[in-house]
């Protein structure tokens, strides 16, 4: 959205979830559910506590809570976007960014019936938020129609054709990005050896143990540091630390001789389907390992400027050899960088963003 307002994109936001977060690139209004989405979250995480009611609460979510939400919040969310709208006036478009569809059925069209404008989906979740994976949060596909909205822009070239069955007409990729005067590498020394952060390891058990567990087992002298929420997995020699604040992520990184990317397989097996932190390590001038990723080919150079191993025996060697050359390191983490400044900021994910919109009107 920064990106955007740099374009001169004039951008009015609405939170699906918590409060309106005030921002020097965009107007914000109130979320008019609010105490709705804080009030579902409190009851799921005391039935997710109870061994009686986790199992019931997992089953049934996906079928009631839309349900629910139609009845409930979809009303308010309705008369609150027709406000903002009026008020705020002279819309060129609408982007329902990263929210459960399901929860907002034909309000789309009511939309583009009124004010004549495209109304689009954007999906970064791909192909996780298919209904086969069942999503991170909501399971929000199941009952949506996808055919209300004049197109779909999405993470992921392989989910293209299945979105196509469920009902998009029109689908367009824009892949990850970053802003790199964010992502700006810190000189700090280099003291941890191996690093890496993730939120849960779902769909990463397999690298997890091929890139962490089991070469930490055999380089007992390297420091393996690993930082996230739900590591569901016991490591003998590996700091283990809690979710890291942005800052403190980053600082992390650029303290490692060697940060990990490890994709989730539903990413990395689905071909053409970016997620972020390649492109976080990369402007920071990280040298990155990744484990196999498929799409990984289209946005870096493999051996100049990223670098995968296929198993755990690679992954030891390549660790082995990275930490003994610091040259090799530091010019892949100069190139990785420079393909970012060429290629992959999010000001060049904007500039496609608005083409693809402007083709829309």
């Amino acid at each position: 959205m920064k990106a955007l307002y740099e374009e001169g994109i004039e951008l009015v936001v609405i939170p699906y979830r918590g409060r309106a977060i005030r921002s020097l690139w965009w107007r914000c209004h109130k979320n008019p559910c609010y105490y709705e989405g804080e009030l579902y979250a409190v009851l799921i995480k005391l039935l997710e506590r109870l061994p009686l009611t986790r199992n019931l609460a997992k089953q049934k979510r996906e079928s009631i809570v839309p349900k629910v939400a139609n009845t409930i919040t979809k009303p308010k969310w309705e008369k609150h976007i027709e406000k903002v709208m009026s008020y705020e006036k002279d819309f060129d478009a609408v982007l329902f960014l990263q929210v459960p569809i399901n929860h907002f059925k034909g309000i789309a069209s009511k939309i583009k019936n009124r004010y004549g404008i495209p109304v689009i989906c954007y999906d970064g979740d791909l192909p996780v938020s298919l209904p086969e994976y069942g999503g991170y949060t909501f399971n929000f596909y199941i009952g949506a129609d996808l055919s209300e909205f004049d197109a779909f822009i999405v993470n992921s070239e392989g989910s293209i054709t299945r979105l196509k069955e469920m009902g998009a007409e029109k689908v367009y990729v824009v892949h990850y990005g970053v802003d790199p005067e964010i992502y700006n590498p810190i000189s700090l020394p280099k003291d941890i050896d191996i690093f890496y952060a993730g939120l849960g390891t779902k769909f990463r058990e397999k690298w997890v143990e091929a890139m962490i567990t089991k070469p930490s087992e055999k380089l007992r002298d390297l420091l393996f540091v690993m930082a996230g929420l739900k590591l569901n997995f016991q490591f003998d020699n590996v700091k283990v630390l809690p979710m890291l604040p942005f800052n403190q992520w980053l600082r992390h990184c650029c303290r490692s001789k060697i940060a990990l990317n490890i994709a989730r397989e539903s990413h990395s097996m689905t071909p053409g389907t970016s997620s972020s932190r390649p492109f976080e390590l990369a402007s920071l001038e990280c040298c990155i390992v990744s484990n196999p990723y498929l799409g990984l080919r289209e946005w870096f150079e493999i051996g100049k400027e990223i670098l995968m191993v296929n198993n755990v025996d690679e992954a030891i060697e390549v660790y082995q050899w990275l930490i003994a050359d610091e040259e090799t390191r530091i010019k892949m983490g100069k190139a990785a960088r420079s393909r970012i400044l060429r290629e992959h900021t999010f000001k060049h994910r904007a500039k496609q963003l608005i083409s693809i919109i402007s083709k829309l009107k």
